[in-house]
Protein backbone atom coordinates (compact mmCIF):
# COMPACT_ATOMS: atom_id res chain seq x y z
CA UNK A 1 0.00 0.00 0.00
CA UNK A 2 2.85 2.55 1.05
CA UNK A 3 4.09 1.43 -2.55
CA UNK A 4 1.16 3.19 -4.15
CA UNK A 5 1.12 6.39 -2.30
CA UNK A 6 4.79 6.84 -2.74
CA UNK A 7 3.82 6.45 -6.59
CA UNK A 8 1.03 8.54 -6.20
CA UNK A 9 2.82 11.64 -4.48
CA UNK A 10 5.67 10.99 -6.86
CA UNK A 11 3.58 12.00 -9.49
CA UNK A 12 1.75 14.62 -7.78
CA UNK A 13 5.32 16.52 -7.39
CA UNK A 14 6.05 16.00 -11.25
CA UNK A 15 2.48 17.80 -11.76
CA UNK A 16 3.09 20.19 -9.48
CA UNK A 17 6.45 21.25 -11.28
CA UNK A 18 4.73 21.38 -14.47
CA UNK A 19 2.48 23.63 -12.62
CA UNK A 20 5.29 25.78 -11.78
CA UNK A 21 6.46 26.05 -15.17
CA UNK A 22 3.12 26.49 -17.21
CA UNK A 23 2.18 29.13 -14.87
CA UNK A 24 5.01 31.29 -14.91
CA UNK A 25 4.85 31.16 -18.49
CA UNK A 26 1.04 32.19 -19.03
CA UNK A 27 1.04 34.66 -16.43
CA UNK A 28 4.53 36.08 -17.35
CA UNK A 29 3.27 36.30 -21.34
CA UNK A 30 0.30 37.87 -20.02
CA UNK A 31 2.53 41.01 -17.87
CA UNK A 32 4.31 41.30 -21.13
CA UNK A 33 1.43 41.64 -23.41
CA UNK A 34 -0.17 44.03 -20.68
CA UNK A 35 3.38 46.19 -20.80
CA UNK A 36 3.61 45.97 -24.55
CA UNK A 37 -0.18 47.24 -25.39
CA UNK A 38 0.46 49.95 -22.99
CA UNK A 39 3.69 50.82 -24.74
CA UNK A 40 1.62 50.76 -28.21
CA UNK A 41 -1.17 53.06 -26.76
CA UNK A 42 1.69 55.62 -25.56
CA UNK A 43 4.20 55.41 -28.65
CA UNK A 44 1.83 55.13 -31.69
CA UNK A 45 1.91 52.58 -34.59
CA UNK A 46 5.13 54.22 -35.79
CA UNK A 47 7.14 54.13 -33.06
CA UNK A 48 5.81 51.06 -31.98
CA UNK A 49 6.86 49.50 -35.32
CA UNK A 50 10.18 50.58 -35.20
CA UNK A 51 10.38 48.77 -31.61
CA UNK A 52 9.01 45.43 -32.83
CA UNK A 53 11.43 45.69 -35.82
CA UNK A 54 14.65 46.37 -33.47
CA UNK A 55 12.76 43.40 -31.66
CA UNK A 56 13.14 41.04 -34.32
CA UNK A 57 16.77 42.06 -35.68
CA UNK A 58 17.74 41.11 -31.63
CA UNK A 59 15.98 37.95 -31.74
CA UNK A 60 18.21 37.31 -34.86
CA UNK A 61 20.94 37.95 -33.38
CA UNK A 62 19.87 35.83 -29.94
CA UNK A 63 18.89 32.91 -32.63
CA UNK A 64 22.46 33.13 -34.28
CA UNK A 65 24.67 33.51 -30.84
CA UNK A 66 22.97 31.22 -28.43
CA UNK A 67 23.76 28.19 -31.01
CA UNK A 68 21.48 26.08 -29.44
CA UNK A 69 22.32 26.81 -25.88
CA UNK A 70 19.47 26.43 -23.81
CA UNK A 71 18.30 22.80 -24.88
CA UNK A 72 22.29 22.21 -24.82
CA UNK A 73 22.31 23.45 -21.45
CA UNK A 74 19.08 21.45 -19.83
CA UNK A 75 20.39 18.38 -21.67
CA UNK A 76 23.96 18.65 -20.08
CA UNK A 77 22.35 20.51 -17.08
CA UNK A 78 20.14 17.24 -16.38
CA UNK A 79 22.63 14.59 -17.23
CA UNK A 80 25.70 16.82 -15.08
CA UNK A 81 28.21 16.53 -17.62
CA UNK A 82 29.83 19.73 -17.21
CA UNK A 83 30.28 22.12 -20.74
CA UNK A 84 28.46 24.98 -19.62
CA UNK A 85 30.90 27.21 -18.56
CA UNK A 86 32.86 27.06 -22.11
CA UNK A 87 29.21 26.96 -24.42
CA UNK A 88 28.93 30.28 -22.06
CA UNK A 89 31.86 31.83 -23.00
CA UNK A 90 31.23 30.55 -26.89
CA UNK A 91 27.64 32.31 -26.92
CA UNK A 92 29.43 35.64 -25.24
CA UNK A 93 31.71 35.93 -28.17
CA UNK A 94 29.25 35.18 -30.34
CA UNK A 95 26.64 37.21 -28.99
CA UNK A 96 29.71 40.53 -28.33
CA UNK A 97 30.63 39.69 -31.92
CA UNK A 98 26.40 39.94 -33.09
CA UNK A 99 26.22 43.07 -30.85
CA UNK A 100 29.03 45.00 -32.31
CA UNK A 101 28.00 44.80 -35.70
CA UNK A 102 24.29 45.85 -35.29
CA UNK A 103 25.38 48.71 -32.90
CA UNK A 104 27.60 49.37 -36.36
CA UNK A 105 24.87 48.96 -39.04
CA UNK A 106 21.82 50.39 -37.07
CA UNK A 107 24.06 52.91 -35.14
CA UNK A 108 22.19 52.36 -32.02
CA UNK A 109 23.54 50.80 -28.62
CA UNK A 110 20.24 50.54 -26.64
CA UNK A 111 19.63 46.73 -27.58
CA UNK A 112 22.95 46.48 -26.29
CA UNK A 113 21.85 44.87 -23.46
CA UNK A 114 19.06 43.22 -25.06
CA UNK A 115 21.08 40.95 -26.95
CA UNK A 116 23.23 40.14 -23.90
CA UNK A 117 20.15 39.87 -21.31
CA UNK A 118 18.79 37.01 -24.40
CA UNK A 119 21.96 34.81 -24.05
CA UNK A 120 21.87 35.33 -20.12
CA UNK A 121 18.18 34.39 -19.92
CA UNK A 122 18.45 31.19 -22.48
CA UNK A 123 21.53 29.91 -20.42
CA UNK A 124 19.99 30.65 -17.08
CA UNK A 125 16.43 29.03 -18.17
CA UNK A 126 18.54 25.98 -19.32
CA UNK A 127 19.84 25.39 -16.35
CA UNK A 128 17.13 25.90 -13.94
CA UNK A 129 14.74 23.34 -16.08
CA UNK A 130 17.80 21.30 -16.40
CA UNK A 131 18.29 20.71 -13.02
CA UNK A 132 14.93 20.84 -12.48
CA UNK A 133 14.55 23.61 -10.33
CA UNK A 134 10.79 24.40 -11.12
CA UNK A 135 10.20 26.84 -8.13
CA UNK A 136 13.27 28.91 -8.77
CA UNK A 137 12.66 28.92 -12.61
CA UNK A 138 9.04 30.08 -11.34
CA UNK A 139 10.36 32.69 -9.30
CA UNK A 140 13.05 34.37 -11.98
CA UNK A 141 10.61 34.33 -14.87
CA UNK A 142 8.35 36.65 -13.49
CA UNK A 143 10.47 38.82 -11.56
CA UNK A 144 12.34 39.44 -15.12
CA UNK A 145 8.40 40.07 -16.61
CA UNK A 146 8.17 42.87 -13.55
CA UNK A 147 11.39 43.78 -14.46
CA UNK A 148 10.88 44.57 -17.67
CA UNK A 149 7.21 46.51 -16.50
CA UNK A 150 9.06 48.76 -14.04
CA UNK A 151 12.54 49.12 -16.32
CA UNK A 152 10.72 49.60 -19.55
CA UNK A 153 8.26 52.53 -18.46
CA UNK A 154 10.80 54.04 -16.63
CA UNK A 155 13.33 54.09 -19.37
CA UNK A 156 10.23 55.53 -21.41
CA UNK A 157 9.23 58.73 -18.87
CA UNK A 158 12.98 59.22 -17.81
CA UNK A 159 14.81 59.06 -21.67
CA UNK A 160 11.90 58.53 -23.96
CA UNK A 161 10.95 55.82 -26.35
CA UNK A 162 14.41 55.56 -27.88
CA UNK A 163 15.66 53.82 -24.34
CA UNK A 164 12.52 51.73 -23.87
CA UNK A 165 14.72 48.25 -25.22
CA UNK A 166 17.64 49.46 -22.94
CA UNK A 167 15.16 49.21 -19.90
CA UNK A 168 13.92 45.75 -20.64
CA UNK A 169 17.16 44.37 -21.61
CA UNK A 170 18.02 45.36 -17.85
CA UNK A 171 14.95 43.33 -16.41
CA UNK A 172 17.53 40.52 -17.70
CA UNK A 173 20.10 41.19 -15.18
CA UNK A 174 18.30 39.22 -12.69
CA UNK A 175 19.60 36.12 -14.61
CA UNK A 176 22.77 36.74 -13.29
CA UNK A 177 22.37 34.89 -10.03
CA UNK A 178 20.98 31.19 -11.62
CA UNK A 179 24.15 32.29 -14.44
CA UNK A 180 26.77 32.50 -11.05
CA UNK A 181 25.57 29.31 -9.74
CA UNK A 182 25.45 27.45 -12.98
CA UNK A 183 29.20 28.53 -13.16
CA UNK A 184 30.37 27.87 -9.94
CA UNK A 185 29.46 24.23 -10.35
CA UNK A 186 31.02 23.52 -13.83
CA UNK A 187 34.40 23.35 -14.29
CA UNK A 188 35.71 25.01 -17.44
CA UNK A 189 36.40 21.87 -19.91
CA UNK A 190 36.30 22.77 -23.70
CA UNK A 191 36.86 19.22 -24.52
CA UNK A 192 34.05 17.77 -23.74
CA UNK A 193 32.05 19.94 -25.81
CA UNK A 194 33.67 17.33 -28.81
CA UNK A 195 32.45 14.18 -29.54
Amino acid sequence: MTGFFNDYWGKLEKVKELAHIGSSEIIGRGISAIFWFYIASQVGPEIFGQLSFILGIVSFADAFSSIGTQNSVTVYAAKKIHVVSPLYIISIIIGSISTIILAIVFNRIDFVPLILGYILSNFAIGYLLGKRFSKKFFKFSLIQKILTVVFGIATFYIFGYEWILFGVGLSFLIFIFPIRQMISENNFNFKELIP
